[in-house]
């Protein structure tokens, strides 16, 4: 790759000594130098039958993916087609050619850690149990239960904000964890306003909040916060105090 010392977008990268498979390339026996610009490489395409007629022939879709990804990055692409057989041994030196481009033209990429996607992997894996075991409500379903107006998920938006329940976002939605509705009226079980006091919230990220509800505790002799709520409101709201609490040194 040569760059001319101005930014990418209008540097002009030769691909060298790229390898003729195909014979709709340049005339039979002639090498040829080919200079692309984006407009003049579409006109190129068009030229060919257009990009189905290209899907025919393997050298042309990897010089067509080549020469739109230097394209990326590039004002101008010069391509020098060798013209060799189908067989010739250079085909081989091309396709490493092809394949240290592609290399050079990825972006460099900060991959996680084992650590960090074994622990990315639980969490998911957590949040899909508490969904999966419990289930929850959309604002609308809330609004549709409790609110005759218009704007029916805006009741649980405003519960939320009070306090009196919390949600976690879920696939461009908020969803409510169902467990804090009593199963047979369906209202908000009072506790939870007063365990959500208590938590820590603001050191805490909603799907956090949410896994401490089903992680076992501690505080409650290892049983989980949502298992003991109905029993025993009162030691799950200490359960959550003490979390927030400062720790002895």
């Amino acid at each position: 790759m040569r760059s001319s010392g101005v930014s990418p977008q209008w540097s002009t990268m030769s691909i060298v000594s790229a390898t003729q498979t195909d014979l709709s390339l340049t005339p039979l026996g002639e090498a040829s130098t080919l200079t692309f610009d984006l407009p003049g490489f579409r006109d190129w395409i068009e030229s060919l039958g257009g990009e189905s007629a290209i899907d025919a022939s393997p050298a042309l879709v990897e010089l067509l993916q080549v020469v739109r990804n230097a394209l990326a990055h590039h004002m101008r692409v010069v391509v020098q087609i060798a013209p060799v057989g189908p067989r010739d041994e250079d085909i081989s030196e091309w396709r490493s050619q092809l394949q240290q481009l592609v290399e050079q033209m990825t972006p460099e990429l900060a991959l996680p850690s084992e650590p960090k996607l074994l622990q990315a992997r639980r969490n998911a894996e957590a949040r899909t149990q508490l969904l999966q075991e419990f289930g929850a409500l959309t604002g609308d379903q809330i609004g549709e239960q409790h609110s005759q107006a218009q704007n029916r998920h805006a009741l649980a938006a405003r519960w939320r904000k009070e306090g009196r329940v919390f949600g976690v976002p879920y696939r461009g939605q908020t969803l409510y964890p169902a467990f804090q509705f009593d199963a047979v009226s369906g209202e908000v079980k009072p506790s939870i306003r007063d365990v959500l006091t208590q938590l820590p919230r603001n050191h805490m990220s909603e799907w956090e909040s949410a896994l401490w509800w089903t992680a076992a505790n501690g505080w409650l002799a290892g049983r989980r916060p949502v298992d003991v709520l109905d029993d025993d409101p009162v030691a799950v709201a200490v359960a959550a105090a003490r979390l927030g609490a400062p720790r002895e040194l």
